[in-house]
């Protein structure tokens, strides 16, 4: 009877021919194995693909005439190409994936099926890098930066931010990535990612932080890695330092009309504070001394406003004389 058996499976080994019979893979990663079977007998029999240990007992999870087990059917696919092959896809690999699967024919009396060992672990992570998604270069401009850490290699990588402190280093993020803004910074700050997973972790390179100018919203400040420098903020410093002196030399001048002057502040202060110790009755007789100049001036122009105008008198001439002038003018129109 065992005779027959082994007979029998190497009669199906013979017709059933796999590239691979154990698989390697890590989580989240996918494996595929193809196998060659007799095309002239069995091109319309079902293939399928089963797990257990026991090539009697193992379950069904997919088949050629469209049955996939419903928690895998984004998992696993069967497809037969017929002079191709017959192709088994596992995606989304998980760690209980791992163990004996089995690609089956359906055939009278015994079913031909070939083993396939599956092992599937996870991805020892390498060191995580740090990069900027957009030009660091803006804050320069009081702008936010976001950093981003990723390990190129690993399963299941989990990513925690921490701040480099004078005692003991602290966690300010569970997340690969890190904001930088204005309202958070008070001084320079040293900050490292740390990538982990089930087999071990591994730290980034450090970022730091340079406060050149701090404010709540339009602050200055740099950031680099490793303290490589890749940039620096002296076009806003520069900026910046010549508006500030624009303002104060601004605050410096006072206008009257179109002409502007400038004024001594430490004169102007003495000059103020000369002004406040004269005594009261100083400030009185000014004052009365301008209203009596006013009053002066009022009158004056009222005055001349009230005088009398000059009245021209006409001339009158004798009677006679009025009579030679008007022969004179006759006899000078005749000789016209």
């Amino acid at each position: 009877m065992q005779l027959i058996w082994l007979l029998l499976l190497l009669q199906g080994s013979a017709q059933l021919e796999c590239d691979r019979t154990h698989l390697q893979g890590i989580v989240g990663g996918s494996l595929m194995v193809m196998c060659k079977y007799n095309t002239h007998r069995f091109i319309l029999s079902k293939k399928y693909w089963c797990h257990g240990d026991s090539r009697s007992t193992c379950e069904i999870l997919a088949d050629t005439e469209g049955f996939t087990k419903a928690n895998v059917r984004d998992h696993f696919q069967i497809r037969d190409l017929r002079q191709k092959g017959l192709f088994v896809l596992m995606a989304n690999l998980r760690l209980d994936d791992s163990g004996v699967y089995w690609i089956g024919i359906d055939k009278i009396y015994a079913d031909i099926m070939s083993r396939i060992q599956v092992r599937v672990s996870e991805e020892i992570l390498t060191k995580p890098r740090v990069w900027f998604p957009s030009p660091p270069q803006s804050s320069c401009w009081g702008q936010p930066v976001t950093v981003l850490c990723s390990s190129d290699r690993g399963t299941r990588v989990r990513y925690a931010w921490y701040q480099t402190g004078r005692t003991q280093d602290v966690k300010i993020a569970d997340q690969d990535s890190l904001h930088l803004h204005c309202a958070a910074m008070e001084e320079d700050g040293r900050y490292y990612c740390v990538a982990s997973n089930s087999l071990g972790s591994e730290r980034s390179r450090t970022v730091t932080a340079q406060l050149l100018q701090p404010a709540e919203e339009d602050c200055i400040y740099a950031v680099t890695v490793n303290n490589e420098s890749s940039y620096n903020c002296r076009e806003r410093l520069g900026t910046t330092t010549t508006a500030l002196s624009e303002t104060t030399q601004e605050e410096n001048e006072i206008c009257f009309g179109s002409s502007a002057m400038s004024i001594d502040h430490a004169t102007g202060l003495q000059n103020s504070r000369t002004m406040s110790t004269l005594p009261l009755w100083y400030k009185v007789l000014r004052w009365l001394l301008l209203s009596a100049l006013l009053l002066i001036l009022a009158l004056v122009r009222r005055r001349s406003r009230t005088a009398p105008r000059p009245v021209l008198r006409r001339t009158s001439y004798p009677t006679a004389c009025r009579h030679r002038v008007t022969f004179t003018k006759t006899m000078h129109e005749v000789k016209l």
